[in-house]
């Protein structure tokens, strides 16, 4: 396979339906595409910021009433394609206009009249679609946008990410002069048809109110809650610092959080902190507090009414909030308490993850209430999410910690689960994270994207950047567990074979291996055995795991780790750099009479906890050969230089921990206009937030706290190692001495103890950003990649002291 083939399917991924979820030509990425499953939904890090107190200026005053109006446009025009379409380069170029009904600019277009609710039916002949619109404007206006079942619209210069999961929740912000104006928008068909809807506002930010994140308020919440609110920032300054206020009332203390950015032209989610006053009633009817976002760059304060859901003792599952470490959002999961808790019990911890289209509170309630254990569902960041991979798979972990420290939980006595999606994300937390359960039980779980949907996952160094999606190269990390498999003989959309071959991958590898196979039963199922859902609270998982207790410093072992980005850790051993990228990772741990030895296999450094060690009266450790003394605390094994767990690659983890996005003062607008891009696709898949500002705003304290995005900033303004062989300017990107005109480029390096980025492009070409985007579950990219319009021209990994690697790039 071509390198220009292979990233455009890396770039273009397939559903969880086996559906094509990206256009395969020159179009937009945008994300992921998982299948929703027919399962009832139920409704819906670092610690927060301190109380910032009153702001330095005088907060002007409460903003009037909204007046909006709907934008109608009537008709549009409309074609469909199967393959590549040559429009998407007539719109790169700037030279396509609006069509001719029939044969006009490589396509046939037909005229099909707005719907209801702003439906769009556009003909199943193929499987994408462009939509065109005409809009006319007398004055400049500022436009809320929804756009369901599609991937992007472009208006001039503008792009908008679409929802193609059709949530009716997202909205983005549109400003507009007065004039003309051509709107292009693509899409893939999904079943219902696309909607587009535009309404004006007067207002600077507005709040979106469909796409709340909010908790279950209790009368004794365990910990600080918090709201999550999309914001639209209309204003056109390129930042906008915020305060993010909740005003005082008989429920709740007033509250202030500082936000250090809101990006014009971006849907951008900002967190309220929420403190109920003692006594506070909780009896299950939704409490109505204000909240307010002030700036001084801002001519008014906006003000907000919102209804948190409130829930009495005991009374079912139950939604808690969290400030993500991923990114600094709002977040939440579902937990489903004992019956009662009795103070001083350590219970049992099961960790549930949902399946697609399914939300996290949904999934607790799908189990019954258990005298022995709390069951704790994570979000995947959304219903879809990320496949319980990537964004997913770090939303799940951190749920699992907060778990850890906000339950009388053990983590001696912590299970995993979940259903389809994620029956597929219990197969991958668990073979790359065996030290975190004691038994693994996927229900309808498909074994990886290749498998279920094809088409083949990526070799090379694609491959290795994909590497941790191959779950069966990781299965013997479950010798020591149990596994409890269940399956629908019937299922119809994750077919038993996936299941009867886990069992038969396993089978000699896992000696405590349990197989269900339901008679007749489809994919989602239940019947009478338990009084929750049969398909996940199945009375025998749930009897093997309160016979499994997990040893936390196992000393005989053989774990196989994808990456140190990835699963770094087991038992006693953190591997912090590998010797080659291209390849996984391996330990062998074995104890003789208090002296373990440990063979590795692609490792070049570790750290090993001493303490756990010597708590197991370890007193030497044997690693390759060479002894060490054990007498506590960290044993630092090979060179600690370069690459580390959290700072090693492949491109997408720049994004995996709280990040902004610069770009130089004076640069070309498209380099803004992307990141706002990124930031609203971020904040409509991944219900996510970052910062976005010019480099001239950027601080000190910006950069310890985040990853920093160079986007187009010129070479000389981005603190570069000097051991990574790039270089750029309007003419060529430069990839270890080659000149390549006409191009984007995009990479990772070190900066200081975090990773920067930089992605950018020659002169005029810088729609070329925009078929990257890094927020989907199949975003497997090394450590750097150049491509053009005809795809992809080089890419790879630096070795682990951040050195360019031949044996680790192609060509």
């Amino acid at each position: 396979m071509t390198l220009a083939a292979l990233l455009g399917l890396l770039l273009a991924g397939c559903g969880d339906d086996g559906t094509t979820s990206q256009p395969p030509a020159s179009d937009v990425a945008v994300t992921t595409d998982t299948a929703a499953e027919d399962v009832p939904v139920a409704d819906e890090g670092p610690p927060p910021d301190e109380d910032t107190g009153p702001p330095p200026w005088e907060p002007p005053p409460v903003a009037p009433d909204d007046t909006r109006e709907a934008i109608v446009i009537e008709k549009w025009m409309v074609t469909t394609f199967a393959g590549g379409s040559p429009i998407g380069d007539a719109v790169d170029a700037g030279t396509f206009t609006y069509p001719k009904l029939g044969s006009d600019q490589g396509a046939f277009w037909t005229q099909i009249p707005t719907g209801e609710n702003g439906a769009i039916p556009v003909p199943a002949t193929a499987p994408y679609f462009y939509i065109i619109g005409q809009l006319t404007l007398d004055e400049a206006t500022s436009i809320i946008v929804r756009l369901d079942g599609v991937f992007s619209l472009r208006v001039g210069g503008e792009r908008l990410p679409g929802d193609p999961y059709n949530s009716k929740r997202h909205r983005t912000p549109l400003r507009l002069e007065a004039g003309e104006h051509l709107l292009i928008i693509q899409g893939a068909l999904r079943g219902s048809p696309p909607q587009i809807e535009l309404e004006s506002t007067q207002h600077e930010v507005v709040f979106n109110l469909a796409d709340v994140t909010a908790p279950d308020l209790e009368p004794e919440p365990p910990h600080q809650e918090l709201v999550g609110l999309p914001i639209l920032n209309f204003t056109g300054a390129t930042a906008l610092p915020v305060f993010a206020r909740v005003l005082e009332d008989d429920n709740v203390e007033a509250s202030v959080l500082e936000i250090p950015s809101v990006l014009h032209g971006a849907s951008v989610q900002v967190p309220f902190e929420l403190t109920p006053k003692a006594g506070f009633v909780a009896d299950g009817e939704p409490i109505t507090i204000t909240l307010r976002l002030e700036s001084p760059s801002l001519q008014w304060s906006y003000e907000q009414a919102v209804e948190i859901p409130t829930r009495a003792e005991g009374d079912g599952p139950v939604r808690r909030t969290f400030r993500s470490r991923i990114d600094n959002s709002v977040q939440f999961y579902g937990v489903r308490e004992p019956p009662e808790i009795e103070p001083g019990k350590q219970y049992s911890l099961l960790l549930s993850l949902h399946g697609a289209g399914v939300n996290a509170k949904g999934q607790a309630g799908s189990y019954s209430p258990k005298d022995w254990a709390f069951t704790v569902a994570a979000t995947n960041r959304r219903e879809f999410g990320f496949d319980w991979e990537s964004f997913g798979r770090l939303d799940g972990l951190e749920v699992l910690d907060l778990a850890h420290s906000a339950l009388p939980v053990s983590k001696e006595h912590t299970y995993l689960g979940g259903h389809s999606m994620g029956g597929h994300g219990s197969w991958q937390f668990g073979v790359l994270f065996p030290g975190k359960f004691a038994v693994v039980g996927p229900s309808a779980g498909w074994i990886d994207f290749e498998l279920y949907a094809g088409p083949a996952l990526p070799t090379g160094i694609f491959g290795h950047a994909a590497i941790s999606s191959h779950t069966l190269y990781y299965k013997e990390n479950l010798a020591k567990r149990g596994v409890y498999i269940i399956h629908g003989d019937k299922d119809d959309n994750v077919p038993v074979k996936h299941a009867q071959q886990m069992f038969q991958e396993l089978e000699g590898i896992v000696e405590d291996l349990h197989y269900h196979e339901e008679p007749g039963a489809g994919h989602w199922w239940n019947g009478d055995k338990s009084e929750g859902a049969d398909c996940v609270d199945w009375p025998p998982f749930m009897e093997l795991m309160q016979e499994r207790t997990l040893d936390l410093t196992e000393l005989d072992f053989q774990f196989i780790s994808a990456t140190p980005a990835v699963n770094p850790q087991h038992s006693y051993a953190t591997i912090m750099s590998v010797e080659s990228a291209a390849e996984t990772a391996k330990l062998v741990s074995a104890n003789d009479a208090g002296t373990v030895t440990l063979t590795t296999t692609n490792v070049r450094s570790l750290v090993l906890d001493g303490d756990a060690l010597k708590a197991r009266d370890v007193t030497e450790i044997v690693v390759d050969g060479t002894s060490h003394a054990v007498d506590g605390g960290a044993i630092e094994v090979g060179p600690q230089t370069g690459k580390k767990p959290h700072m090693n690659g492949p491109l997408v983890q720049v994004f995996q921990s709280p990040f902004c996005l610069v770009w130089a003062d004076g640069s070309p607008v498209e380099f803004q206009r992307y990141a706002a891009f990124l930031l609203s696709t971020w904040n409509i898949i991944g219900n996510g937030t970052a910062c976005a500002m010019p480099l001239s705003e950027l601080t000190d304290a910006h950069r310890a706290e985040h990853n920093i995005i160079y986007l187009g900033v010129p070479m000389e303004q981005v603190p570069l190692p000097e051991s990574i062989p790039m270089a750029w300017d309007e003419l060529n990107v430069t990839v270890y001495g080659v000149d390549r005109p006409a191009a984007a480029l995009g990479f990772i390096f070190p900066e200081g103890d975090r990773l920067g980025a930089v992605f950018t492009t020659t002169r005029t070409h810088e729609y070329l950003l925009f078929r990257l985007s890094p927020f989907n579950s199949r975003f497997w990219i090394p450590d750097f990649l150049v491509w053009a319009d005809g795809g992809a021209q080089a890419a790879g990994f630096f070795d682990s002291d951040w050195n360019f690697n031949a044996a680790l790039s192609l060509p």
